[in-house]
């Protein structure tokens, strides 16, 4: 807090710029651990590579609370939320810097998810399960011989 009782706005990294060495060895990254979903450190050694929890990258490099590189790993936590992997040197996810998502959005992304919903919706009302059609089929779904011919009917069964 600054002396007027506001709360001082901290700089949010967009790169992860770590100064330990442990962060410059060829290889390294960050990926969530699947049992515990903590951030672990992985650090290939020849054949093998290491798998090292972030508190233990702490305690055993001595990366102090408050530090730059503390406050990175902490940043990293955030990030793999995002991303399936940090490395050192990677940008911050823009989900973290100012909300705004790291992909675009495609038109082709609204005419997947239709055709998803459309293809549950004739699954649904026909009582018939149906394969979910490949991306590529999904694009023209609405289009299909399958929706017109029965899709009308699976609508007006929603709706009712």
């Amino acid at each position: 807090m600054t002396s007027d009782g506001a709360h001082r706005r901290i700089p949010l990294a967009t790169h992860f710029t770590f100064q330990a060495k442990v962060f410059a060895t060829p290889g390294v990254y960050f990926t969530r651990d699947d049992a515990s979903d903590d951030p672990v450190f992985h650090v290939p050694l020849g054949d093998v590579v290491a798998r090292v929890p972030a508190p233990a990258v702490c305690r055993e490099f001595h990366i102090e609370a408050g530090s730059s590189d503390r406050d990175l790993l902490d940043l990293v936590a955030r990030a793999l939320a995002h991303v399936a992997e940090v490395r050192p040197g990677d940008s911050v996810p823009t989900e973290i810097i100012d909300g705004a998502a790291s992909w675009r959005f495609d038109p082709a992304h609204h005419l997947i998810a239709r055709g998803r919903l459309f293809a549950h919706l004739l699954a649904w009302a026909t009582g018939v399960p149906n394969p979910i059609p490949p991306r590529d089929g999904l694009l023209v779904f609405e289009d299909s011989e399958n929706f017109i011919a029965r899709g009308e009917a699976a609508l007006a069964k929603a709706a009712a």
